[in-house]
């Protein structure tokens, strides 16, 4: 009876699987293209690339992989909506099918089925795999990550056959967005941690060779990014994402003497940014450019580092209360402004058909225009999306509390797999979180994570509540069965 229900659950996996392809087919076909003001320099990067114009006109903010295969899929499929669409969604679907791998490796297959086709009608992810953007890549990413991290080799070349493939994955996946550099410290410590507990007890040199590993998964991503640094400004970038944060969760006080004469402006950016209440996303973007280059024209004392840590220190409830704001956002509450919504409505748009084309310099605003035009309509695939979007929305906020639930659970009952599943994207939030990086566009990498959580956490609490039910059973059964006076007796 037991092998029916196991060959059963394969057999649903495997239709989820299919699904998931005709799905991803259906939505490639049905859905138009979005570039925002973002994308239409990722297309120009891809020009600059192999160009005469590189490096002089690089964009110094970003890395060449994700301009690099937009470059060869226009060679492959010419300078068309397709071409963009087919990077993103593939990204989208690998990363999709390599999440449902690791639940079925720690769960099971119907488990893994159920998250599956979960995640792949999530209409936020699909939306960004319409999208000109990095973010499908950046999950497909950091999903090779999470498998990478659950895998548990039992030979020494296998564990070094991991080391090497995170060092490549973390190195490639910085290539295609910097966010992913963040996770390179957590995987290795609890990647580290459990090679640890398993060689403490075994030679120095298994031990020796355990923590070389670690080391070796820390510092060589980050040694190998210094390969692009001449063509990336990290600390400018750094310091603008750090006075962006400040200003967007109001951190740093109107009235604080920094701020001066332009403490007023500050405060009306403010008020004017909240509704209903609502602080949640914090200052607008478009207050947020009208204010910020006004407040810092001066030159920070000590640097864009040091003079946020002193603004902490300075003011601490101030902070705790925008990095809680910024960590409720990410969980889902709605904010004033929502990258996920205002994209994911253009996208699924019934009304004004056709390329999702934003705003950006000329010529290459008008030339794009013309290269991407598409023409698409209503179908039943984009109100599908559009029904289900807000029940997806509320979800959410399921999933991060889920996720949050099991991270505690797999302390308490001593399940490694369970803990490295839940702590690997509440990591990626709070890498954001705690630089006030108020911007819901960011977690959409590792929102599939959380999502999957609805398939994992109850499944292992109850397999693990189960076995040990079992042996308890069984301890019982032993005990009973022993011979009157055997207990105690010499031998």
């Amino acid at each position: 009876m037991q092998s029916t229900f196991v060959r059963l659950y394969a057999r649903i996996y495997w239709l989820a699987m299919a699904f998931a392809v005709l799905f991803t087919i259906a939505h490639v076909i049905s859905l138009p293209v979005e570039i925002t003001y973002d994308g239409l320099g990722y297309i120009d990067l891809s020009d600059i690339l192999g160009s005469s114009r590189f490096p002089q006109e690089w964009y110094t903010i970003r890395t060449p992989l994700y301009p690099l295969v937009l470059k060869i899929s226009f060679w492959l499929f010419g300078r068309q909506p397709m071409a963009a669409i087919a990077v993103s969604s593939l990204a989208g679907l690998l990363g999709s099918m390599i999440l449902s791998c690791v639940v079925r490796r720690i769960a099971g297959d119907a488990p893994a089925a159920a998250s599956l086709v979960l995640v792949v009608l999530y209409p936020t992810l699909i939306t960004y795999q319409h999208a000109v953007l990095t973010e499908a890549g950046t999950f497909f990413f950091l999903m090779v990550v999470l498998s990478l991290a659950l895998l548990r080799p039992n030979s020494e070349y296998g564990l070094w056959e991991r080391a090497c493939a995170l060092i490549a994955t973390f190195s490639i996946g910085y290539y295609w967005r910097q966010n992913i550099l963040p996770m390179v410290p957590v995987v290795s410590l609890l990647v580290g941690f459990c090679e640890y507990r398993r060689a403490r007890n075994s030679n120095g040199q298994r031990l020796a060779s355990a923590i070389a590993r670690c080391l070796l998964v820390v510092c060589l991503p980050f040694l190998l990014t210094k390969i692009w640094a001449e063509h990336i400004d990290t600390t400018g970038l750094r310091d603008t994402m750090l006075r962006a944060g400040m200003i967007r969760q109001a951190v740093l006080p109107p009235e604080d003497p920094y701020v001066g004469v332009n403490g007023p402006l500050y405060m009306q950016a403010i008020r004017e940014s909240i509704r209903n209440g609502n602080f949640y996303s914090g200052v607008t973007w478009d207050r947020l450019s009208a204010i910020s280059p006004t407040v810092f024209a001066r030159p920070l004392p000590g640097g864009a580092p040091q003079f946020f840590l002193r603004t902490v220190r300075r003011y601490p409830g101030r902070y705790l209360n925008g990095f809680a704001r910024t960590m409720l956002f990410f969980s889902g509450l709605d904010g004033v402004e929502s990258d996920n919504k205002a994209f994911r409505e253009e996208v699924l748009s019934l009304t004004v058909n056709g390329s999702k084309i934003g705003d950006g310099p000329q010529p290459l605003q008008s030339q794009i225009k013309n290269q991407f035009r598409q023409s698409t309509t209503p179908s039943a695939v984009m109100r599908f999306l559009r029904l289900i979007s807000p029940v997806y929305d509320r979800i959410m906020i399921c999933a991060t509390l889920m996720t949050v639930v099991g991270l505690i659970m797999a302390v308490a009952i001593r399940r490694f797999d369970l803990f490295l599943f839940c702590a690997l994207p509440l990591a990626y939030m709070l890498s954001f979180a705690v630089a006030l990086v108020s911007i819901d566009r960011f977690m959409v990498p590792i929102y599939p994570a959380m999502l999957a959580s609805f398939a994992v956490v109850p499944t292992l609490l109850w397999s693990t509540w189960r076995d040990r039910n079992q042996k308890r059973r069984t301890a019982r059964f032993d005990e009973r069965s022993e011979p009157p006076g055997s207990r105690g007796t010499p031998r």
